[in-house]
């Protein structure tokens, strides 16, 4: 099951971190400097960045391939907001919607589980490709940057590509806005990045702004936990105005494209998000988003029925949130495999 072998800034800048009025236990994290071999498993996921308490983020990497920059390029397909009442993400989605209803969260935090046996069977006439981006993240707050684990299946090829994702929802040009798409099956990527959490290859993931009060046109910075240096490395930073078209919306999802288009629910392993957090104003910590439940809504299904009704064959997309056994800020895709 082992298959996995913009802009020149670092985050410095937090507010002063006031008394925090959720009565919510924190998480048990792992400390940030802490490292961890590869291969060995993590008992909690790392905690979440502050630059207050840990200071500047790690520089990006130089010696990692960013797929996005070569001439070659072809962006996968996300969507493009057309008016005031734009399309929902992907042609088949679901997951949680969430705002800034009570407060103005300032990022969002996930741990992403890493399928390395997803294997796309099919790509249809016409279509560039199949694509499936779960866990994907966009923090509530006009947020720019979008985390996104791809999976990628291209027209004329066999194999089903894993790919970390950044896209830039602050980028005018659409077809700029992959912004980070780094091949997964490097083994510097496993090596740096992914290790065992819950029973599956994971990494874990973080985009914030300032703590100001306000976050729509701010920037913002993502960040993912490198293990063999024991702290958190500054992937991407974006200001500005997003043209996600959404508003102060976000969402935790499980996206597709391209997928089912002939009405057949495929079977695929079962994807995971954990331990999702929000930045919390009052506090200064990530803190479980469950603790506001005024502050996410049930994204239904969109595009592909799977997620709503059995396909021919009888097969049915579970979306399981909590999750039975887990933290209760974590979903499953069940697709239809638990």
């Amino acid at each position: 099951m082992d298959c996995l072998h913009g802009h020149a800034r670092t985050y410095t800048l937090f507010a002063t971190a006031r008394i925090a009025t959720s009565t919510t236990q924190q998480p048990q994290w792992l400390p940030v400097g802490t490292r961890v071999p590869p291969g060995q498993a993590i008992s909690a996921p790392p905690e979440p960045y502050d630059p207050a308490k840990h200071g500047p983020a790690l520089p990006a990497p130089t010696d990692e391939v960013n797929l996005a920059a070569r001439p070659d390029f072809v962006p996968p397909p996300k969507r493009v907001p057309t008016g005031p009442n734009p399309p929902p993400p992907g042609s088949g989605d679901r997951g949680i919607g969430w705002s800034q209803i009570t407060k103005p969260w300032y990022g969002a935090y996930s741990v992403y589980d890493v399928q390395c046996n997803l294997y796309i069977d099919t790509v249809f006439a016409g279509e560039p490709g199949a694509f499936i981006y779960a866990p994907t993240t966009l923090a509530a707050g006009g947020t720019c940057i979008e985390i996104t684990q791809v999976y990628e299946r291209l027209r004329g090829v066999a194999a089903t590509k894993k790919v970390f994702g950044l896209y830039d929802w602050c980028q005018s040009d659409p077809n700029q806005r992959w912004a980070l798409l780094e091949d997964e099956e490097d083994s510097v990527f496993k090596t740096r990045y992914v290790r065992s959490y819950q029973g599956r290859d994971t990494y874990s993931v973080a985009v914030v702004t300032p703590n100001t009060g306000h976050t729509s046109g701010q920037c913002w910075y993502a960040h993912i936990y490198n293990y063999e240096v024991g702290g958190w490395v500054q992937r991407l930073v974006s200001c500005g105005t997003s043209y996600s078209g959404t508003g102060n919306a976000g969402w935790t999802i499980w996206e597709s494209w391209f997928t089912a288009n002939d009405n057949v629910c495929r079977t695929y392993p079962s994807i995971r998000a954990l331990d999702i957090a929000l930045a919390d104003p009052d506090s200064a910590k990530f803190l479980p988003f469950t603790n506001y439940p005024q502050d996410h809504w049930n994204h239904a299904p969109n595009g592909m029925y799977c997620w709503s009704g059995p396909d021919i064959w009888g097969t049915i997309y579970t979306f399981e949130f909590p999750v039975p056994g887990l933290a209760a800020n974590t979903w499953r895709g069940d697709t239809p495999n638990p």
